[in-house]
């Protein structure tokens, strides 16, 4: 297999791909989850039942009424669906990242024009999406999906 610059300018471009609104006519988390039972009120209907949204903090001088231990956890079906999603989301960018570090050698990556420093730099990226993945995953808790094999 061989890496052509359309490739390489390809991974560039996932950043922008991830930021940019979809145009896919993908009908949403939370109808599927509606249509399947999963979650059986809107996103608002759980929030009145969330403590946590519910709490008054004495508001310290000087500072903001944000709460001091804050809970990284999925409330609601919707929240841990769309956890989940991005947890997918991170599997596949560092299963690209990965793969292209392993896939080819320090003198095919030269041949290419793409120098050391650029290779340190993709494994960089994979060592960012492994630490996005395990926030991810621990916000999810022991029910977190796994990456595939």
């Amino acid at each position: 297999m061989r890496l052509t610059p359309s490739f390489i300018a390809l991974l560039s471009l996932l950043p922008l791909a991830q930021a940019l609104p979809s145009l896919s006519p993908f009908i949403g988390v939370n109808t599927i989850l509606k249509r399947h039972g999963t979650a059986s009120h809107s996103p608002e209907h759980y929030a009145g039942h969330l403590p946590a949204l519910h709490k008054h903090y004495r508001q310290p001088p000087n500072s903001s009424r944000l709460d001091p231990k804050p809970e990284y956890r999925a409330r609601t079906p919707f929240d841990w669906a769309s956890i989940a999603l991005a947890l997918h989301q991170e599997y596949i960018e560092l299963d690209g990242f990965n793969y292209a570090i392993a896939r080819f050698t320090p003198a095919e990556w030269e041949a290419w024009g793409i120098n050391q420093n650029y290779v340190q730099l993709i494994r960089f990226f994979a060592q960012q999406e492994e630490d996005h993945s395990t926030a991810f995953a621990n916000m999810l808790g022991p029910r977190a999906p796994l990456p595939c094999e």
